[in-house]
């Protein structure tokens, strides 16, 4: 609220408003700020201010409103109106602040504690409060905008200026703090030793897991034959984790048992060996296992498709027993060759599976479908938005076309 003054008129006071000392007057009582009743007087209440009147503009009437909670106003009075005045208001108010609480005898214990909270809840700052705020432990952030804490700290510091941080505060300065020290954790939330070690292999254990669990859950740059060497990997890292760890070695022993009974007997699977083997990124290297490097590639040569055989009609010499027999030795060394010279190639780029024909009609067949359904499960979460209840009525086409833009739309480029 700005300082309004209501009325400033050059009438002829009253002779009782001539004086300066209001000291017998009715209202000495009520005065909201005694040690200005030399300044201002006393007039009444209108909303949720007070209503003041400066005995300094004499003989004008000049009537300011201020704030219950804070002199503010007549400050700005003072400093408007009568500059000269100013050093003497704040002079009143200065000592009004450093003014010792007394102590009356019937309750000198009590007396004393006011005197003590008083005098020292005085020079009080905000940064002060801001920091007995963050120091106060493991709370949530919403317990500074309730309430009984509000009042709590009130209570406590009872002529105290400074406000008590929101929660939005006080978040943005926990993460300023992380940002300067690393060891914030420890001072406002009190961690021990022993959980801080446990955080940190709990760190150590899941970092594999979540990556492992975002690879396969994908939608592009992964196909059927990344599942067996991301889940190979996975264990690897966990049994080389747990060696290390001293708090979180039941966690992995859950997360091995869970693996081997969900994609144990998916390690023998033919199809999805020869899969792996059969992208560029992978072939051999994804295990050390030689059984079952041998196991895919003994699938991948019974599954190659023979290439189509040229007819020789213009050779008269060659026979019926001749033709018959053929198909048994060309088809099965053209496809071995090939299947050797992909297993040599360095390169881990998918377009070099051009190069063999045979074996890349292979892996299209075996890597088409995808490791895991989050992206299916995206795809109906996606058309479950676009076919809301006010759109019961698009029919099907409509409906698939804008499926397909929804999920395109990055492929879309605005002219």
């Amino acid at each position: 609220m700005s300082e309004m003054e209501v009325t400033e008129s050059a009438t002829e006071p009253e002779p009782a408003a001539e004086t300066t000392s209001i000291d017998d007057n009715d209202d000495d009582d009520e005065h909201p700020w005694p040690y200005l009743r030399g300044m201002f007087s006393y007039i009444g209440v209108k909303d949720s201010s007070y209503r003041m009147k400066c005995l300094l503009c004499l003989p004008k009437n000049s009537e300011i409103l201020a704030y219950k909670n804070s002199p503010s106003n007549l400050r700005k009075h003072v400093e408007r109106k009568h500059p000269n005045q100013l050093k003497k208001y704040e002079e009143l108010t200065s000592a009004k602040r450093k003014r010792p609480v007394t102590e009356t005898p019937s309750t000198s214990t009590n007396g004393q504690m006011t005197t003590f909270l008083t005098t020292t809840c005085s020079a009080v700052s905000q940064r002060s409060l801001d920091k007995a705020v963050l120091k106060y432990g493991l709370q949530p952030l919403s317990l500074v905008e309730q309430e009984p804490f509000i009042e709590f700290v009130k209570d406590l510091l009872p002529n105290a200026r400074a406000k008590i941080m929101t929660r939005v505060t006080l978040g943005s300065r926990m993460d300023y703090e992380v940002l300067l020290n690393g060891d914030v954790f420890v001072f406002y939330y009190s961690f021990n030793p022993a959980e801080l070690a446990f955080l940190a292999e709990y760190n150590a254990v899941m970092s594999p897991v979540a990556q492992a669990t975002n690879i396969l859950q994908a939608e592009e740059n992964v196909q059927m034959g990344w599942l067996l060497p991301t889940i190979n990997l996975l264990t690897a890292k966990l049994d080389r984790v747990k060696l290390t760890v001293k708090y979180c070695r039941p966690l992995v022993d859950a997360l091995q048992a869970g693996l081997k009974t969900r994609f144990g007997h998916m390690t023998q699977d033919l199809e999805l060996i020869a899969a792996a083997i059969l992208l560029p990124k992978f072939r051999t290297s994804w295990t050390k296992d030689d059984a079952t490097i041998r196991m895919g590639v003994d699938y991948i040569r019974e599954h190659l498709e023979a290439p189509p055989l040229q007819s020789d009609g213009g050779n008269p010499s060659s026979s019926d027993e001749e033709d018959f027999f053929s198909s048994l030795q060309s088809p099965h060394t053209d496809s071995s060759k090939e299947l050797e010279g992909y297993l040599a190639f360095s390169s881990d780029r998918m377009e070099s599976l051009k190069s063999f024909p045979a074996l890349c009609k292979l892996s299209l067949k075996l890597n088409t479908p995808l490791p895991a359904s989050a992206a299916c499960e995206r795809l109906f979460s996606i058309a479950g938005l676009v076919f809301s209840p006010r759109r019961v009525t698009l029919s099907s086409r409509h409906f698939e076309n804008q499926l397909l833009l929804r999920l395109n739309k990055k492929f879309l480029r605005v002219q």
